[in-house]
């Protein structure tokens, strides 16, 4: 009889550590918060678009957010425009990265432990096209 390696083993702490985690999860509520919170960010950044024409659309569910980033004139995908921007929010220490199939989508995913204050705080704007 010929055997299957193992390749992993659990060992009890593992699953104990595991189930902590998932209990904290549940007891602060952190999926609860993640779609409260995601919400108030995905209307703040959709409010951003009237006065950041570059700002194409906001999409996402939760805590996982996209945002297009658009050439105004044409709406065509402004690559330039979103590595400058993820650049600068570095800079602020903000991380972020881009996807899509034209590279020209923020991808915003903050903690989920991430705060409806948090969301709500207006700083200097990365969005300027005076550079």
């Amino acid at each position: 009889m010929q055997t299957t390696p193992q390749l992993t083993r659990c060992h009890g702490r593992e699953v104990v550590v595991a189930q902590a985690t998932l209990n904290a999860m549940r007891d602060e509520s952190t999926m609860g918060n993640a779609k409260r919170v995601g919400g108030a960010l995905k209307h703040e950044l959709q409010g951003l678009m009237k006065e950041f024409t570059q700002l194409g659309d906001v999409r996402g569910a939760g805590l996982f957010i996209g945002a297009d980033i658009v050439i105004p004139e044409t709406s065509d995908p402004g690559y330039p425009t979103a590595v400058r921007i993820i650049e600068e929010m570095g800079e602020r220490r903000v991380l972020t990265s881009l996807c899509g199939p034209y590279g020209n989508v923020l991808k915003i995913r903050p903690p989920l432990v991430f705060s409806q204050l948090a969301c709500s705080l207006r700083h200097p704007s990365p969005w300027s096209t005076s550079k």
